[in-house]
């Protein structure tokens, strides 16, 4: 099963890097921020950024070292894709794993694994290079070792689950969501299972939910505090011209509704019969007294509901690939519904338990209960899997997806769509025009916020030409860029996240007449889906009057 997952996502990530070079502009931006740790002009670790949580960015770091020997591990992402593979193998062997030991029969369990496994999501985002199914193992991982914990209690299942969450943080914020909910859980579950007085029950629900919450704290202030020292914010990746803020001023002005109509349409496709799910599995559960099904509603669902309320009060966009979690949701209520009576405490003895019946009725019986097992994964996901599909392309559904994939699978594309089909090509036209300059390192000054900078830089024959804001000296260059050896600004159109280029923000008329002291030598017009940029030759120091000067 493993080795089946690792084969077709693999496939996937090679489809998408090499043949229809589907790079999304996300997934090169996080792969870049290791990039920059080891082969920018700068390289320190502080370079990986704090704006996005760094946890993807450090997981291509090892595999970008080998990029003298590999360069497509950058120029590609491939470094960002292998991640992005590993990540899915290991949700699908974690959904296997809980769900065999949650009681559930091999036919059904396999048929749930295989139904997560194969839903296009998981498929596309388990080859990508982005960080949403790196989010999705580790979330799955805190639900293995939280149903564990909530069956058997103990100190391990709940020190595993707290790690994996911690280090969900570190890839996305929504795990706060999860551990919110599920420190609750913890709270009461302890408090329930211990003996003594009310003094001695709370003291032991605290040092339990200490125990889980210790890693996502430790996880959190550490990420504050290193923010606060290099940035001077806690939070850069809210409160910054580059943060979640910003890049949510469109969706601000969406209605309340729309916004909830968005998060429903969300969950909608890629979970058509949740409700469902959800009450028949409370009932299952409850008439089982099986806690465990608190596990996938905290740990997955408290992340679904951040994700909701963060859409409905306007702090995240509207976009498909955040409610993703949705799918193993699904999946692991369905496998509450079919998993076995809780009495037992073990499979060994659950086994036991049943082994004063023939050898002929157990085998006659277990053939049947999975069967229709099976049937009742089919009857509740089956669907799912080509909705799933179906709403990346909804017009009701405003996804990312379907400006990459639309050319691929649509009949009659977008223009926007089309022209994902030539960005690479012009990504390479740039670097090649860049490369052909033979430019001395720190010669061109760049923000790499913009769209598509951050894969010009990766993919350039010699990265270190560029000075980029991730450099410790970048601030003093831009303020000056002839005193310290940089001759050119490299700059966007002020248009969409063009306008809090760091460029176009110190001078506000470089991109359209040089600012004064800087001459037009090339302009690269919008293309794919890049903006078009603009490369100007310094002729003068800020504030002087250009001294002319050769393009």
């Amino acid at each position: 099963m493993v080795l089946v997952a690792f084969a077709v996502y693999l496939t996937v990530a090679i489809l998408l890097d090499f043949k229809y070079r589907i790079l999304p502009l996300d997934a090169v931006s996080r792969m870049a921020n290791g990039y920059y740790v080891l082969w920018s002009r700068d390289p320190h670790l502080a370079a990986i950024g704090f704006v996005w949580s760094p946890l993807q960015s450090a997981a291509d770091i090892p595999l970008l070292l080998f990029k003298p020997l590999f360069p497509v591990l950058a120029t590609h992402d491939l470094a960002g894709s292998i991640v992005s593979v590993f990540a899915g193998v290991g949700a699908v062997y974690q959904v296997h794993a809980a769900l065999r030991e949650w009681g559930v029969r091999r036919g059904p369990r396999l048929a749930l694994t295989l139904v997560f496994g194969i839903n296009p999501m998981v498929l596309y985002y388990a080859g990508n290079g982005m960080s949403d199914m790196l989010y999705t193992f580790l979330l799955v991982m805190t639900t293995r070792y939280f149903l564990r914990w909530l069956h058997d209690g103990g100190l391990r299942p709940l020190v595993y689950a707290g790690s994996a969450l911690g280090l969900a943080y570190l890839d996305r914020y929504e795990a706060l969501g999860a551990a919110g909910m599920a420190a609750v859980v913890v709270l009461g579950v302890s408090y329930w299972r211990s003996q003594g007085q009310v003094r001695a029950r709370v003291m032991a629900a605290s040092a339990d939910a200490t125990i889980f919450l210790a890693p996502l704290v430790a996880t959190f202030m550490s990420w504050a505090v290193m923010s606060f020292v290099i940035t001077g914010q806690f939070f850069p990746g809210i409160s910054s011209q580059y943060g979640t803020s910003a890049q949510t001023s469109e969706s601000v002005h969406m209605t309340l509704a729309v916004r909830a109509a968005h998060g429903l349409h969300n969950v909608e496709y890629l979970a058509p019969l949740l409700p469902v799910v959800l009450v028949l599995a409370i009932f299952f559960a409850a008439r089982r007294r099986d806690l465990r099904i608190l596990a996938p509603l905290t740990i997955l669902g408290g992340s679904v509901t951040f994700d909701a309320l963060g859409l409905l009060v306007g702090f995240l966009e509207p976009w498909y690939r955040y409610f993703i979690v949705s799918v193993p949701l699904d999946v692991m209520l369905v496998g509450c519904i079919l998993a076995q009576g809780s009495t037992a405490r073990t499979p060994s003895l659950a086994r036991a338990a049943v082994g004063t019946s023939s050898a002929t009725w157990r085998r006659t019986k277990g053939f049947a209960v999975g069967v229709i097992g099976v049937v009742v994964v089919v009857a509740l996901l089956g669907v799912s899997v080509p909705l799933s599909g179906r709403g990346i392309f909804a017009s009701t559904v405003q996804s990312s997806e379907s400006t990459e994939l639309g050319a691929l699978f649509l009949a009659h594309p977008t223009k926007t769509e089309v022209q994902w089909t030539h960005h690479y090509a012009h990504i390479e036209s740039i670097d090649a025009y860049i490369g052909n300059m033979n430019l001395p390192d720190g010669s061109i000054v760049a923000d790499t916020y913009g769209n598509c900078t951050p894969q010009i830089v990766t993919s350039v024959p010699n990265s270190k030409v560029f000075v980029i804001i991730n450099d410790r000296d970048f601030q003093r260059v831009l303020a000056d860029p002839l005193t310290f050896g940089a001759h050119y600004l490299f700059v966007p159109q002020p248009v969409g996240v063009g306008l809090v280029d760091a460029l176009n923000e110190e001078y506000p008329t470089l991109y359209a007449n040089g600012a004064g002291f800087a001459k037009l030598v090339h302009q690269f017009n919008a293309d794919g889906i890049c903006a078009t940029y603009r490369l100007y030759r310094v002729t003068g120091h800020n504030g002087q009057t250009a001294v002319g000067g050769t393009t």
